[in-house]
């Protein structure tokens, strides 16, 4: 998939990276809000170009269809609204994007689930846990796998 990102020159002005080439998409096939970056560090920008969420984060990912962003901070992730508030602190060591309300993340070792309210739903117990599909994901303890549903169960 071919993500647009923008860099900052010396003037402050955004301007598409090489991989995005000279012509981007028009405005309908870009997502609302844009990673760009501005010397090490990403935010983002909407199509205007105009810079929303301010860049303060090592890495980025696209916003999920759930509103939030998983960034990276001082080798953890978190996550972000899509005015750049912290919905929870990049305290985990790994992580996966939201998708249907829910993100699987490590915590000590373990992995569960944050809700986008950025508190755990399914607390931190497996040794891996898979993103949810269609109202399952796929977890596993020890050497045995299952699937668990958004309430846990």
């Amino acid at each position: 998939m071919n993500r647009p990102r923008f860099w900052e020159d010396t003037s402050g002005r955004l301007i598409p990276s090489p991989g995005c080439g000279t012509d981007l998409p028009t405005a309908k096939g870009l997502p609302a809000l844009i990673p760009y970056r501005s010397g090490t560090k990403w935010g983002f920008c909407d199509r205007g170009r105009n810079i929303v969420v301010h860049p303060d984060f090592d890495e980025v990912a696209l916003f999920s269809g759930d509103g939030l962003a998983r960034v990276k901070v001082d080798g953890n992730y978190g996550y972000v609204d899509r005015e750049g508030a912290v919905v929870a602190p990049a305290t985990f060591p790994l992580a996966a994007s939201f998708k249907g309300g829910l993100a699987s993340v490590q915590s000590n070792g373990k992995w569960g689930y944050l809700d986008t309210r950025g508190s755990f739903a399914i607390r931190p117990v497996y040794d891996f846990a898979c993103s949810f599909e269609e109202g399952l994901a796929a977890v596993q303890i020890g050497h045995r796998w299952g699937y668990v549903g958004g309430s846990g169960t």
